[in-house]
């Protein structure tokens, strides 16, 4: 048997999570509603390690 070839899937969902900064990635601002600038308008912050892949080394 030789060695398995096993996928490093990363600690955090892929799918991210969810912003606290904004509401769906708009922010009130003193001239209404922007965009969120943490999230860049996303509503999700992704894993910076996978980049909202799900894995920690790019396939």
């Amino acid at each position: 048997g030789g060695p398995r070839s096993v996928r490093p899937v990363c600690w955090k969902r892929a799918g991210g999570t969810k912003c606290v900064f904004c509401n769906d990635g708009k922010m009130k601002a003193d001239n209404g509603v922007v965009e969120c600038r943490v999230c860049r308008g996303a509503g999700l912050i992704l894993c910076k390690k996978c980049s909202g892949s799900g894995y920690s080394k790019r396939l």
